[in-house]
């Protein structure tokens, strides 16, 4: 299976493909932005330092003093 990734059209930057071990864009680090209820979402619970975030069609665990990519997981089917 291929590994997921998303694709970035960002303004400035162009497009950039990202994937796990990639540095997720700064946005993607505020806690604001962390998926809360992720044991709904069927997804890992995420270490101190890390928070599920939503990319796109995919679900990203980030390391937050990084930024690093752990985890991409496609949101599942019928998610809202």
């Amino acid at each position: 299976a291929e590994q997921p990734s998303v694709t970035m059209d960002r303004p400035g930057a162009g497009v950039k493909e990202i994937k796990e071990g990639d540095n997720a864009p700064d946005q993607y680090q505020r806690p604001s932005l962390a998926v809360k209820d992720w044991r709904a979402r069927h997804l890992t619970a995420p270490d101190k330092n890390q928070q599920w975030v939503e990319i796109k069609d995919k679900y990203a665990l980030i390391d937050i003093p990084t930024g690093t990519i752990k985890q991409m997981v496609p949101k599942a089917k019928g998610h809202k």
